[in-house]
C-alpha cells in the first residue's frame, strides 16, 4: 500500500482547528436597558443607557470580563424605549423574561415604568436593577433592587439643609400629579417643611404635557413665598421654571434628583435655574478618582448628553449587575443571580457604595445625598 505525505500546510490548519477548539468560546452576559427614550422622561433615560453603554464597552472593551475556570464573557446590551408608557414596560419586561439568555433587566428610571413592573418581576421571577426612580414601594419581592437613593431618604435630607440655608418661613409647591415620582417628592417635602415649621402658601398641582402654568403662578405668587418647590419632570420643569420667572416670582426655586443640572433643560429655561436648587447622589464637580475618568470618559463619548447623577446609575446598575453575577457564579441562572444581587454589597468603579439587604427591600441601604444651589449652567456649590 502507498502511503500519503501528509502536506505541512494541511497540519498547519489542522492544528490551528484544534486549537480553536481547546480554546475556550467568549460566553455572553446578556441584558436589556429599559429606559424612556422619548417623552417627557426621555431627558433621564437618555443619559441612563448612556452610562449603561458606556460601563459595557469599557468592559469589553478591556477583554470581556472574567469567568469560570480561566474563561471570559462578554456583555451584550439591548437598547429598549418604553416611551413613559406603563403598558410598553411590562410589555418589554415580559419580553425579556420571556429570552432566557436575558439575565437581567436594567431600569426604567422613571416611576411610570419602574413601579407597575415591580410586581411583574416577582411574578416572572426576573431580575431587576432600578436605576433612577426613587417613590416608596408599598411592597418588594426578591427579584428587585435599585441603586439609587430612595426619595424618603433623600428629600427629608436636601430639604433641611436648603430650608435651614435659606432660613426660609414660607413655602409654595406644584407638582405633577400623574407622575409617582414626583408625586412622592412632593409628599416627602411636605412632610419636611411642616416638621420644621415652615408655611406651606400655595399647594398648586398640573398634569405632565400642560402648557400653560399661569393659573398656578398667579397662586403661588399672591402667596409671596421664600422658596418654590417644582416637582416636575425634566421637560416639564423647564417650562414651569421659565414661566416661573417670567410670571414675576422672585423666590429660588427647587426640584429634586439633579434635575436643575441638565444643560439641556438650562437652555430650554433660559437660566431660570440660576440661584436654585437641588440634591444629588455624586459630587461631578469635585469629582476624583474613577469618578473623574468616567465623567471625562463619559464627555467624550456623549457630547450632547451632559454626564448628570443619572448617567452615573446607568453606569452603576451594569457593574452592580456583574457584581452579582460574579458572586453567583452564573451569567444565565436567574434565581441564583438574584440571590446574590439582594445582598450585595459592594464599591462601584465611581465611589458609590451599594449595599442590599433584600429582602425585606431592594433599596440601596448606602446612599449619598449632596444639597446643591445652582450658579450657572452646569455649575453648583454645596450647602451641606
Amino acid at each position: 500500500m502507498v502511503g500519503i505525505a501528509a502536506s505541512p500546510l494541511l497540519g498547519a490548519m489542522t492544528a490551528r482547528r484544534a486549537f480553536a477548539q481547546l480554546r475556550p468560546t467568549a460566553a455572553t452576559l446578556k441584558l436589556m436597558s429599559i429606559q424612556p427614550l422619548t417623552g417627557p422622561s426621555a431627558s433621564y433615560g437618555m443619559r441612563v443607557h448612556a452610562g449603561s453603554e458606556l460601563a459595557v464597552k469599557e468592559l469589553n472593551a478591556a477583554g470581556g470580563v472574567p469567568h469560570e475556570r480561566g474563561s471570559r464573557y462578554v456583555i451584550e446590551l439591548v437598547k429598549a424605549d418604553m416611551a413613559n408608557d406603563r403598558n410598553e414596560a411590562i410589555a418589554l419586561l415580559r419580553q425579556a423574561a420571556g429570552d432566557p439568555k436575558i439575565l437581567a433587566v436594567m431600569g426604567p428610571c422613571n416611576s411610570v415604568g419602574f413601579l407597575p413592573m415591580v410586581p411583574v418581576a416577582g411574578q416572572l421571577k426576573m431580575p431587576t436593577i432600578g436605576n433612577g426612580s426613587g417613590p416608596p414601594l408599598k411592597e418588594w419581592n426578591p427579584y428587585v433592587v435599585r441603586v439609587n437613593p430612595a426619595i424618603e431618604i433623600a428629600m427629608p435630607i436636601f430639604v433641611e439643609a436648603m430650608v435651614k440655608h435659606l432660613g426660609a418661613k414660607k413655602i409654595a409647591f406644584i407638582h405633577d400629579q400623574t407622575q409617582d415620582g414626583q408625586v412622592a417628592s412632593y409628599n416627602a417635602s411636605k412632610r419636611t417643611v411642616q416638621k420644621l415649621g415652615v408655611q406651606i402658601v400655595a399647594d398648586t398641582v398640573f398634569r405632565s404635557g400642560e402648557q400653560d402654568y399661569s393659573a398656578q403662578i398667579s397662586t403661588i405668587r399672591a402667596g409671596n413665598p421664600d422658596l418654590v418647590g417644582i416637582m416636575a419632570a425634566i421637560g416639564d420643569g423647564a417650562r414651569v421654571a421659565l414661566q416661573m420667572v417670567d410670571g414675576g416670582i422672585k423666590a429660588p426655586l427647587y426640584t429634586p434628583d439633579g434635575a436643575f443640572l441638565d444643560t439641556t433643560a438650562w437652555d430650554n429655561a433660559r437660566g431660570a435655574f440660576k440661584g436654585g436648587f437641588t440634591w444629588i447622589a455624586a459630587d461631578l464637580v469635585t469629582a476624583t478618582g474613577g469618578l473623574r475618568k468616567f465623567l471625562e470618559d463619559y464627555s467624550k463619548a456623549y457630547p450632547d448628553l451632559s454626564p448628570t447623577q443619572y448617567s452615573t446609575y446607568g453606569y452603576d446598575s451594569v457593574h452592580t449587575a456583574v457584581e452579582a453575577a460574579k458572586r453567583a457564579g452564573t451569567i444565565t441562572d436567574r434565581e441564583r443571580f438574584a440571590q446574590a444581587l439582594g445582598k450585595l454589597e459592594f464599591m462601584t468603579p465611581l465611589g458609590n457604595r451599594v449595599v442590599f439587604k433584600n429582602p425585606p427591600t431592594g433599596d440601596n441601604l448606602n446612599p449619598v445625598v449632596t444639597a446643591v444651589r445652582i450658579t450657572d449652567r452646569g455649575k453648583y456649590e454645596r450647602i451641606n
